[in-house]
C-alpha cells in the first residue's frame, strides 16, 4: 500500500509525508466487514509553492460511484500539508483525527521524520473551542429521527404536547398556551415568542403561530407538520427503521470532543470503542441514545463554557513548521 500511495503522489509531483488507516480501523470499531479507508498528508513540491499552484487533496477510490463499498474496497485521501494544518486549525473533524492518529502506532503506516514536529506541537496548532464541530456532526448523524434539539425533534416534541391537550380548551386563543408552549418545548431559534406591537405569536422551525388563533387551529397546524416530516421519528420511537452506525458515529463523536477538552488530545484507539460497536450493533434502544446523546452533548457544551481551555493556535509556528519541511 505504501508504495502504491507513493506512486499516485509521484504522478502528481509530491511527496508522501504521513499515510495511516482511518475510519473505523483508527477509532477501534471495525468489523469484518468494514472498508479501509486511508488518510494522508503530502508536500507539495517548490515549483507549484512557487506557482501558487498547490494541490489541496488527491483522493483514489476502488469503489463505484454509484455504490456503496464493500470490505473489498479502499478509499484513500490525502491532504497537502498546508491544506491540513488550516483544517487542524479550524477545528475540522477528520483533520483533527488524522492529527492523533499518531497515538495508535499499529495503523501509522509511513512517517516522514520531520512530521515529528507537527505531532509534537499539536498543542499550539489546535484550539479546542474551535473543534465544537464534533457536537454539530453528532447532532447531524441524529437529527432525521426527531432528536431533540433538532428541528424535528423540535415538532416532535410540540406534536406531543399538543396531543395531551384537554378538548375543552381547544376553542380558546393560543395566546393562553403560548407562555406553557415556550416553558416546555423553547428552543433557540426554533422555538421561540416574538412580540409585534401588541401582539404575541410563536415561531416554530420557522413559521409563525399568532397568537390571535384558536388553540385547535395551531394543533392541527402542528400535527400537519408533524405527519409531513416525522414518519421517521415515529419509527425511531419503536426502534424501527435506525441506522445504528450514524447513532455510533455521533456517540463517537462526542466521546471524541470529551478527550479533547479533558486531556487535551484523543487517544486511539477509544477507550469507549466496546460501547460505540454496541450502539452500532443495535443493543440499545433509541430512547436511551437520544437522552444519552442530549445530556451529552448538555455536558460538552458546560464544559466548553466554564473550563479555561489551556492552550491556542500559534500562527506564526504553523508557518515556521511548514517552512521547515522545505528549508532543512
Amino acid at each position: 500500500m505504501i508504495d502504491y500511495v507513493k506512486k499516485i503522489c509521484k504522478d502528481n509531483n509530491v511527496e508522501l509525508i504521513y499515510l495511516s488507516k482511518f475510519g473505523s480501523h483508527l477509532y477501534g470499531t471495525d468489523t469484518p466487514d468494514s472498508d479501509t479507508d486511508y488518510k494522508g498528508i503530502f508536500l507539495p513540491s517548490k515549483d507549484q509553492c512557487i506557482l501558487q499552484n498547490i494541490p489541496k487533496s488527491i483522493n483514489f477510490s476502488t469503489g463505484e460511484n454509484d455504490s456503496k463499498n464493500t470490505d473489498k474496497d479502499i478509499d484513500i485521501d490525502l491532504w497537502s500539508l498546508q491544506y491540513f494544518m488550516k483544517l487542524v486549525s479550524k477545528g475540522e473533524t477528520n483533520a483533527i483525527d488524522l492529527l492523533y492518529s499518531i497515538t495508535y502506532p499499529d495503523i501509522v503506516l509511513y512517517k516522514d521524520d520531520r512530521m515529528n514536529n507537527v505531532f509534537d506541537n499539536h498543542r499550539s496548532i489546535i484550539d479546542v473551542k474551535n473543534c465544537n464541530a464534533y457536537i454539530g456532526y453528532a447532532l447531524g448523524q441524529a437529527k432525521k429521527y426527531g432528536i431533540k434539539g433538532t428541528r424535528l425533534g423540535v415538532l416532535k416534541n410540540i406534536f406531543n404536547y399538543v396531543k395531551d391537550l384537554d378538548e375543552t380548551t381547544r376553542n380558546e386563543k393560543l395566546n393562553t398556551i403560548i407562555d406553557d408552549i415556550f416553558y416546555k418545548c423553547g428552543n433557540g431559534n426554533l422555538c421561540f415568542i416574538k412580540h409585534t406591537n401588541s401582539t404575541r405569536s410563536i415561531i416554530i422551525c420557522g413559521k409563525v403561530h399568532m397568537g390571535t388563533i384558536t388553540i385547535d387551529e395551531f394543533c392541527k397546524r402542528i400535527e400537519r407538520d408533524y405527519n409531513k416530516y416525522g414518519s421517521r421519528a415515529k419509527k425511531a420511537e419503536k426502534n424501527e427503521g435506525i441506522d445504528w452506525k450514524a447513532l455510533s458515529h455521533a456517540v463517537r463523536a462526542l466521546y471524541q470532543m470529551d478527550l479533547l477538552i479533558d486531556k487535551g488530545s484523543i487517544k486511539y484507539p477509544l477507550s469507549s470503542s466496546p460501547f460505540i460497536k454496541s450502539v452500532k450493533n443495535g443493543m440499545y434502544d433509541f430512547s436511551y441514545l437520544e437522552d444519552f446523546i442530549m445530556k451529552y452533548i448538555d455536558k460538552i457544551e458546560y464544559k466548553l463554557k466554564s473550563q479555561e481551555l489551556y492552550y491556542n493556535i500559534d500562527k506564526k509556528l504553523i508557518d515556521n513548521i511548514i517552512l521547515g519541511f522545505y528549508y532543512e
